[in-house]
């Protein structure tokens, strides 16, 4: 008679985990496509979080490379639609000074 080997949930689970973690360290630098309307609508929610939070000092550098990282990729693809002669779509541009 064969005995069946089975691993405990627990072992299993584990094993799960670490495979989970793994995927996630190697997938930190996945290109991912996002619509530039999407985009758009990401970069008002961040000016109007902007407007209303009161930020810690050590805050504020990185909320400001978010935006203007942000505000550039914009600013790049619409270009680039204006260009090839496409309209703009997704929400109106940000109106800010970097």
């Amino acid at each position: 008679m064969k005995k069946k080997t089975t691993k405990s949930k627990k072992a299993v689970a584990n094993s799960e985990k670490k495979y989970v973690q793994k995927e996630n360290k190697n997938n930190d630098n996945v290109n991912v496509p996002i619509p530039l309307g999407f985009l758009k609508h990401i970069n008002n929610i961040v000016l109007i979080a902007n407007q209303r939070a009161h930020w810690q000092p050590n805050e504020l550098i990185p909320v400001g490379t978010v935006l203007r990282e942000l505000d550039g990729l914009i600013k790049y693809y619409n270009s680039l639609e204006v260009t090839n002669g496409k309209s703009s779509t997704g929400t109106t541009e940000s109106t800010t000074s970097s």
